[in-house]
């Protein structure tokens, strides 16, 4: 609502305005009254010099005055306004002109009235080319020829064209289109093909007149990055598939060594049963055959039966024993075992033949190892007589020590055997070779010395049964020290017994080994 004394203000000009005319109407009235005569000059004197009339003429000027210096005023701040716009649209050119962000002003004929340094360099063309220009011209339509009036709507593909659309559409409906994409497809100026665009289209009316702005950002970076992690995205996946499928090869591949593996142990088990049944027969028959009464040379004959005949059954055992240990049947036992017993056997089965071969033979046990630990005899003897064969059969001249101590200091006691020579040596990237079935250091150990190879691999994983550990420290040609490190568990604790979840081999708490030197039945291999 306007003020009461805006309103005041506005009678009292208005007032001001209504005398002013009135002293100006008298004045030309009694002027022209007296030029035709219808009053003479003295009545018109005294017209004038009424006071009334008097007055209203003195105050003329100021009445003038009044009525003039609100128009001025309207006038200077009409100017001022004009100035302001002028101002604001110098501004707005400034900004359109300068703007990285290419805009074109079209009318409703898609005729090009405005555009910018921006939309020049992606159309590839100056401005002022582009001028009075109709769209599908600037924008290389192929379509476009001689004569342009309404070239985009003859266009084939102008249902099509999304630019065409879009600015149909704002033209139509009034309502802006922004973020629109599309791919620059200019066959006439093969230069900007494969150009993307961020299309914006705003209806603008002016005097009366619609006009559309159209802005265009070159997207083309962004989009190609987009395609190229589009690219790598999918190259990914696809390395992935590719990498699944050669995952499941791989799992077959494995599942068919594992089950050509397990083949090869049923193989050599069922062929070791076979060599064995006649083997015991022959060991058994010249067992008997030495008690009997014979002549020097025939005692000499069954000698070399007997002799002939420990190596295949050595070789017969082992490969049964690898057998089961592979089928997870090899049976642990976990009862009183005596260290000191153990080494007592090992010095007396292997004096003589140290003996026989010039080498020093000696068997230490420290005071503070104990006299009883949990474990299983057969195997833990077996492991010791396979690494002092071993040794001895590597080592021509020097010695062979098996010692045995405690270490109490670690989290779990341990009991440590030591098996030493100064034989052959073993190269330090082939320490891990020797624990591998079929496998020696050197090709030319098995023709100078024999042996299959897979004492040590048994031993290793009897050991590894038994819950211990089997290493190997050697220098190539100054022998070698292998060890193991089994648990020290006292016989008389609780935590002695068979645990079967702690195995994957069954174990049983006293009674027999597994199989003894006589008999043996393969169907204890199972794959």
């Amino acid at each position: 609502m306007q003020s009461l004394g805006s309103r005041e203000s506005r009678k009292s000009k208005a007032l001001k305005i209504v005398v002013v005319v009135g002293v100006l109407f008298i004045i030309a009235r009694t002027a022209l009254d007296t030029f035709d005569g219808t009053v003479s000059f003295a009545q018109a004197w005294k017209i004038l010099l009424d006071p009334v009339v008097l007055i209203m003429i003195l105050l003329s000027p100021y009445l003038f005055q009044l009525i003039v210096k609100p128009l001025r005023e309207m006038d200077e701040r009409q100017r001022r306004m004009d100035q302001a716009l002028d101002h604001e649209q110098k501004n707005l050119k400034a900004i359109f002109g300068a703007s990285p962000v290419g805009m074109m002003l079209l009318d409703e004929s898609l005729t090009i009235q405005k555009a910018n340094q921006a939309m020049g360099r992606m159309l590839g063309a100056e401005v002022p080319d582009l001028l009075n220009q109709l769209l599908s011209v600037a924008m290389g339509c192929e379509k476009a020829g001689a004569d342009l009036t309404g070239a985009c709507l003859r266009c084939d593909r102008s249902h099509t064209c999304a630019i065409f659309t879009a600015v149909s559409s704002v033209l139509k409906t009034r309502d802006a289109v922004h973020g629109l994409e599309v791919e620059l497809d200019r066959p006439a100026d093969e230069t900007l093909s494969g150009l993307w665009l961020l299309i914006s289209v705003i209806p603008i009316e002016t005097l009366g007149k619609l006009q559309v702005l159209v802005s265009m950002q070159d997207i083309t970076s962004r989009c190609e990055q987009e395609g190229r992690i589009k690219e790598a995205r999918d190259q990914a996946e696809q390395a992935k598939l590719d990498l699944e499928r050669t995952a499941e090869c791989a799992k077959v591949l494995a599942d068919e060594a594992v089950a050509a593996n397990v083949a090869k142990s049923q193989f050599l088990s069922n062929m070791s049963h076979e060599i064995r049944t006649p083997m015991n027969s022959i060991v058994g028959f010249s067992d008997v055959l030495m008690d009997e009464s014979m002549t020097p040379r025939q005692h000499q004959y069954v000698g070399v039966i007997q002799k002939s005949s420990e190596h295949p059954l050595e070789l017969i055992n082992d490969i049964l024993d690898l057998s089961k240990i592979e089928a997870n049947k090899l049976v642990i036992e976990k009862i009183e075992c005596a260290p000191r017993d153990l080494l007592k056997d090992l010095e007396h089965t292997f004096e003589e033949e140290c003996g026989n071969r010039q080498l020093e033979f000696n068997v230490v046990c420290a005071e503070d190892v104990p006299d009883m630990i949990v474990s299983d005899p057969t195997r833990l003897r077996q492991c010791l007589f396979n690494m002092v064969s071993n040794a001895i059969k590597f080592t021509e001249q020097g010695h062979v020590h098996v010692a045995i101590s405690f270490i109490p200091e670690s989290d779990e006691p341990v009991v440590r055997i030591d098996v030493e020579d100064t034989g052959i040596g073993i190269a330090l990237n082939k320490q891990e070779q020797v624990f591998k079935a079929f496998t020696q250091a050197d090709p030319e150990t098995t023709r100078k010395y024999g042996g299959t190879g897979l004492g040590l691999t048994i031993t290793k994983r009897l050991v590894e049964l038994l819950g211990g550990k089997m290493s190997c420290q050697s220098e190539l040609g100054k022998g070698a020290t292998f060890s193991i490190l089994l648990p020290a568990n006292d016989c008389c604790s609780p935590d002695n017994g068979p645990d079967p979840e702690t195995s994957l081999v069954t174990l049983r708490h006293g009674g027999e080994p597994s199989y003894d030197s006589a008999t043996d039945d393969v169907s204890d291999v199972e794959c």
